[in-house]
């Protein structure tokens, strides 16, 4: 009799190990097809494209491999994105379908290896070694919100580690930046419709190299000469921003933008008119810029510059106080004297 047990235990077994692979396969199936359909069912006129799809049977884990994601002249491409879900997550995709399935998902992890994006309009480029995203909300919501730009219909939260980010914005004032680690946290209250631009955002960069383009390199060599730095690559220690966007409003508003330097710390706070994002037209509005912290080095350089240009540079309690006017591209700078 013990044997028989011992046979029905072990068929049990296999069953349900065989079982697992079968679930796994279908549901790669399945993920298969709802991409293939995206488009369509979207209605844009993209392209999604993937080499491999790979669901751990056990654990639930989804893989997916050279993803190439072209709308219009736009591309990004993700080498690797590993969806990390409890076994519980991937049976309700399984058994009630992709859509379904992601309505249900609440919370997870996604994982992404070797990003990039080309914007070949305007050769604006971005690149990321690793990204880490953990999120609290509805995955489909969230997923909508982030393909289609239609309008979040819940809150979310985020918040991603990313390594080895490289921006490039050629023909704007960004010129290109370097960046070690960047932090994002992000909370989106229903109505969003644009990931880091609505909602409460707060960004924190740490090693920082920034390259000026080269109309700011030639106008302002003596200055990044005067500091010791090559005009190509300006180090920063740290950068971070804490800002706010309603979804029905065109101002950002910049509740703590700072700066760290070996040479000086700065602090800005103001709005920004968003309607022209990203053109180099955006307009700045009530901005102020505080310049404190000063070290020995930058202390004599404005001695220099005093006698160079014959003109006392005004300092408030040790500090520069400008007020910030302008568009992105021409800014000017107003001395604040009191």
């Amino acid at each position: 009799m013990k044997k028989y047990y011992l046979f029905g235990f072990l068929l049990a077994v296999t069953v349900l190990f065989l079982y697992h692979f079968y679930a796994a396969n279908s549901a790669e199936k399945q993920i298969t097809e709802a991409i293939r359909h995206l488009p369509e069912q979207t209605g844009l006129n993209w392209t999604v494209k993937h080499s491999t799809i790979d669901i751990q049977p056990f654990s639930g884990d989804i893989r997916l491999s050279d993803i190439s994601i072209i709308q219009n002249r736009q591309i990004e491409q993700i080498e690797t994105v590993w969806i990390d879900l409890s076994y519980w997550d991937f049976l309700n995709i399984y058994l009630r379908g992709i859509e379904k399935g992601l309505a249900q998902l609440e919370s997870g992890k996604v994982s992404l290896k070797n990003i990039s994006y080309l914007d070949r309009s305007t050769l604006r480029e971005i690149k990321v070694d690793s990204s880490h995203l953990a999120y609290r909300g509805n995955f489909l919501d969230l997923l909508r919100m982030a393909v289609t730009q239609r309008a979040s219909t819940i809150n979310h939260s985020l918040e991603g580690w990313n390594y080895g980010v490289r921006l490039s914005f050629p023909a704007t004032p960004v010129g290109r930046w370097r960046i070690d680690s960047l932090r994002a946290e992000s909370q989106l209250p229903p109505g969003t419709t644009r990931l880091l631009v609505s909602g409460t955002n707060q960004l924190t960069a740490s090693s920082l190299y920034w390259t000026p383009p080269r109309e700011l390199q030639d106008r302002y060599r003596f200055l990044f000469k005067g500091f010791g730095f090559d005009p190509s690559r300006i180090p920063v220690d740290q950068v971070s921003l804490l800002y706010r966007h309603e979804a029905d409003s065109n101002a950002l508003e910049l509740q703590q933008a700072s700066v760290t330097t070996d040479l000086f710390k700065a602090e800005a706070r103001g709005e920004i008119l968003i309607e022209e994002l990203g053109t180099g037209q955006a307009k700045f509005d009530n901005m102020k810029l505080r310049i404190y912290d000063f070290s020995p080095g930058f202390k004599n350089f404005m001695d220099n510059l005093e006698i160079l240009l014959n003109k006392r540079i005004r300092l408030v309690d040790g500090e520069l106080n400008y007020q910030i006017e302008g568009t992105f591209r021409d800014p000017k700078f107003i001395s604040i004297t009191n």
